[in-house]
């Protein structure tokens, strides 16, 4: 008999971003539409691949598929759920401790705060974050066409 191990879903249509924690307990810090700040042990690509698997799919399967269709090869976007819209897009390498995970129909705007790139999301956070407004548009606009390609609506997935 086959034991399947429950994946706990940490990311519905109200995730904002997924943070570095750097408190030394917690590896990632899950913001959500209602502004709570939940702080979780496990990596963003840990959680980002448990949102995956819910969905019957896992984070490299995903990230392949999008590289398939579309060629990006650095810094891919995430379709976590193309039937609700769920796709994050990564601010650095999604290796590199300090990459945030934006996720893309929350985004309102970007924007310079005192010479630091910034996000303004719908529901009016804003979020400091460490990379060029250049980098933020670009990953923003590769989102825009990841969740286009992929949309039920086009009968791909």
């Amino acid at each position: 008999m086959c034991c399947l191990k429950k994946v706990e879903n940490f990311i519905t249509r109200s995730t904002m971003a997924l943070l570095p924690a750097n408190d030394g307990m917690n590896q990632t810090i899950i913001l959500d539409l209602f502004g709570n700040r939940f702080s979780h042990p496990h990596s963003k690509l840990k959680i980002l691949d448990d949102a995956c698997l819910v969905r019957a799919c896992s984070y490299d399967g995903r990230i392949k598929a999008v590289r398939t269709a579309l060629h990006y090869f650095n810094k891919t976007p995430l379709m976590i759920c193309p039937q609700d819209s769920i796709f994050a897009m990564p601010t650095k390498s999604p290796h590199d401790y300090d990459c945030i995970w934006l996720f893309h129909h929350h985004i309102k705007a970007f924007f310079i705060e005192v010479s630091t790139p910034c996000v303004l999301f719908k529901n009016g956070y804003r979020l400091k974050v460490d990379c060029s407004i250049y980098s933020l548009h670009k990953q923003w606009e590769r989102t825009a066409n990841v969740t286009t390609y992929f949309s039920p609506s086009k009968g791909i997935v």
